[in-house]
């Protein structure tokens, strides 16, 4: 009796030591397949948070350069120069309004046919350099004027997830 005791444990414990190897088999299957889905959404997770900054960037480098757009058309209606001109650098405004908020402009290089202007904006949570350059390189009087408005999401520089977008009119 103890012999037929003995080999019926022996073969229930190697369906036993089946079961135990099947069920570690399955449980490692589905942990592995279940990373793969974790890192397959925290990638689209951060692709789609990406999106969104570039996004905030490029609004507000194009708010920056529709100031700019606005305060250089303005010499229209006031008959004042805002940004250098290579004929009219001295006579330029030395601020601008945008947001609520008056910036300085910073005259940049000037020659006899062009001259820069500069002038950095934060706009929401975001910041905005802008460089205004007028060139008149026949010496008529028309300046050509060249706006870059680059936009950064953050006013951080050390952000991690920092994203800048340009614009740039040219007429």
């Amino acid at each position: 009796m103890d012999e037929k005791h003995f080999q019926t444990n022996r073969l229930v414990g190697r369906k036993s030591g089946f079961a135990l190897l099947f069920s570690i088999l399955a449980a490692s299957v589905l942990l592995s397949v279940s990373i793969a889905i974790w890192s397959i959404s925290f990638r689209e997770l951060v692709l789609s948070s990406f999106g969104r900054e570039s996004q905030s960037a490029f609004y507000i480098a194009d708010s920056a350069i529709e100031c700019a757009l606005y305060w250089d058309l303005s010499f229209a209606r006031t008959g004042v120069y805002t940004f250098a001109t290579s004929s009219a650098s001295e006579g330029a405004a030395s601020s601008v309004t945008c947001g609520g908020q008056t910036v300085p402009i910073v005259a940049g290089a000037t020659d006899s046919s062009s001259a820069d202007s500069t002038f950095q904006i934060d706009l929401g949570d975001g910041r905005a350099t802008v460089i205004v350059s007028k060139n008149d390189p026949s010496g008529t009087g028309f300046s050509l004027t060249e706006i870059d408005a680059h936009g950064q999401n953050s006013v951080n520089a050390s952000d991690v997830t920092l994203v800048e977008r340009g614009l740039r009119t040219k007429y």
